[in-house]
C-alpha cells in the first residue's frame, strides 16, 4: 500500500509522458531499490523529491558524473548499515547541483545588457536587420549581435526568421508589451521636458490615415502656420500595425498625436471621436453611364458580375471593407490596393468599381457615385492624444486645429455634396 501511494507521488510531481520523467525512471528505481524495502520509504520519498525538483539539472555533464559515482557509494556504504550517510551523501550531491544551477543562472542574468533591449525594440518595430541598422545608425552585424546576446541572456527566441524579415515570438510579443511604456517615456523624455517649458512651440507629429491628412489637415495647414509660427507640425502616416501592434491597442511611440478610423479599447491615452468618414461605390463616368441608366442602385444583387477593386485582404472587416468582402463574390475581382489613392486612380483609368471616400472621390468630375454611404458605409475617425502630453500648449493648439477642420469638412466628410 505503501509503494503505491509512493509511486502516486511521483506520479503527481511530474507527468509520466514526458521524456523527462522516463529519465529519471531508471534512477527513481534504483533509489526505491535501496531504500523501499518496507523500512526506508521517507528516504526514499526525500530522495524522490530532490531529484525530482532538480530535473533541469539531470542533462548537465556534472550531474552524469555524479550518477557514475552513486553506484559505488552505495556498494560501500549501502549494507543495511549506513542508509544515514549515504542519505546525506546523496542530499551534498543535489545541494551541489542546486548551488551550480543558481551560480549559472546569475551569471546569465550579469550578462544582460540593458542596450540589447534598445535594439530589440528597433528590429521589432522595423521588422528587418537593415530597418534597424539605419535607424540605429549602426551595421547590420551589431544588430545581429545584439539580438542574439538578449536571446541568449533571457534563454528565450525572440524573433522567427523569415525571407520578408524579422516576426516576434509570443514571447518576442510579451517582452515588447512591457517594453514599450517604458521606450515611450525614455524616447520622449528631452522632448517633453522642453515642451513643458517652451510654452505654444514646439514640433508635434500627427498620424493620420493618408486621406484624412491629404484632403482635412492639408487643406488648413497654410492657416495654422501663420497662426502660429513657432510650432512645427509634422503630418505622417498611419502607424504600422504589424509586430504586434493593433488597431484596438494603438501604442503612440513615434507620434504625439493620432487619428484612427476604430476606437482603441486599450491603452493610457485621450480618445475623442471626431466624426465619420463615409464611403460610396465608385465608377468611371463612361461606366456609369451604361450601368442601372446611370442612377443610384438601392441593392448590392446589381452589381453581379461587374469588375472590381477590392480593399486588401488584411484591412479590418468593418464599414466599407465588409461590403466589398460580401460583394466581391458575386462580381469579378479585378486586383486590390490597400491605399485609397491607389484605388482612385484605377477607378479613374475605367478598371471598374471600387468603394472610395466620398470627401476624395467627390472632388473628381470623371467619376460617378453608384451607391451611397448608407449601402457601402463609413469608417469612425478618433483622434487620440497621449495623456502626459496633451496638456502642454502645443500640442493643444494642434488637437484644436484638427477638430476644427473635421468640424468644417463634416458635410464632405458625410458623402453630402450640396450642404
Amino acid at each position: 500500500m505503501k509503494k503505491c501511494h509512493g509511486f502516486r507521488l511521483i506520479s503527481w510531481l511530474i507527468k509520466p509522458k514526458t521524456k523527462l520523467f522516463r529519465q529519471y525512471q531508471a534512477i527513481l528505481g534504483l533509489i526505491y531499490t535501496i531504500f523501499g524495502k518496507g523500512r526506508n520509504f521517507a528516504a526514499f520519498f526525500v530522495c524522490a523529491n530532490i531529484v525530482l525538483h532538480n530535473c533541469s539539472f539531470a542533462k548537465t555533464k556534472l550531474f552524469r558524473q555524479n550518477q557514475a559515482i552513486l553506484g559505488p557509494i552505495y556498494t560501500i556504504l549501502g549494507k543495511g548499515r549506513n542508509f544515514k550517510y549515504f542519505l546525506f551523501t546523496q542530499i551534498m550531491h543535489c545541494i551541489i547541483a542546486i548551488l551550480h544551477k543558481l551560480t549559472y543562472h546569475l551569471a546569465i542574468m550579469r550578462r544582460l545588457d540593458w542596450d540589447d533591449l534598445r535594439f530589440f525594440l528597433s528590429v521589432a518595430s522595423n521588422g528587418t536587420l537593415s530597418a534597424a541598422a539605419r535607424d540605429l545608425t549602426v551595421n547590420t552585424t551589431t544588430v545581429l549581435r545584439r539580438i542574439a546576446s538578449l536571446e541568449d541572456a533571457l534563454s528565450a527566441r525572440l524573433f522567427d526568421r523569415t525571407r520578408s524579415g524579422y516576426h516576434l515570438t509570443q514571447q518576442g510579443l510579451v517582452l515588447q508589451e512591457l517594453l514599450l511604456p517604458v521606450d515611450q517615456r525614455l524616447s520622449s523624455l528631452q522632448r517633453d521636458f522642453q515642451a513643458a517649458h517652451a510654452g505654444a512651440k514646439g514640433r508635434v507629429k500627427v498620424s493620420a490615415p493618408e486621406t484624412i491628412t491629404g484632403t482635412v489637415l492639408a487643406a488648413g495647414m497654410c492657416e495654422f502656420a501663420d497662426k502660429y509660427p513657432d510650432i512645427e507640425l509634422n503630418l505622417l502616416g498611419e502607424i504600422s500595425q504589424l509586430q504586434g501592434i493593433s488597431v484596438q491597442n494603438p501604442v503612440l511611440r513615434d507620434v504625439d498625436l493620432a487619428i484612427r478610423t476604430a476606437r482603441p479599447t486599450q491603452g493610457d491615452m485621450l480618445v475623442r471621436k471626431l466624426g465619420d468618414l463615409a464611403f460610396g461605390l465608385y465608377a468611371h463616368q463612361d461606366r456609369a453611364a451604361s450601368f442601372n441608366d446611370g442612377v443610384e442602385i438601392t441593392s448590392p444583387e446589381k452589381l453581379a458580375d461587374e469588375p472590381l477593386i477590392g480593399f486588401d485582404e488584411d484591412a479590418m472587416p468593418t464599414g466599407p471593407v465588409w461590403f466589398l468582402s460580401r460583394v466581391e463574390k458575386s462580381m469579378k475581382l479585378v486586383t486590390r490596393a490597400a491605399g485609397d489613392r491607389a484605388r482612385l486612380q484605377m477607378v479613374k483609368e475605367n478598371m471598374g468599381f471600387s468603394a472610395l471616400p466620398c470627401i476624395m472621390a467627390d472632388a473628381e468630375p470623371e467619376l460617378q457615385k453608384v451607391a451611397g454611404p448608407e449601402m457601402v458605409g463609413s469608417f469612425e475617425l478618433w483622434l487620440l492624444a497621449r495623456r502626459d502630453l496633451a496638456q502642454f500648449p502645443h500640442v493643444r493648439k494642434v488637437m484644436d486645429f484638427i477638430i476644427s477642420q473635421v468640424r468644417s469638412l463634416r458635410p464632405l466628410l458625410s458623402g453630402n455634396k450640396g450642404s
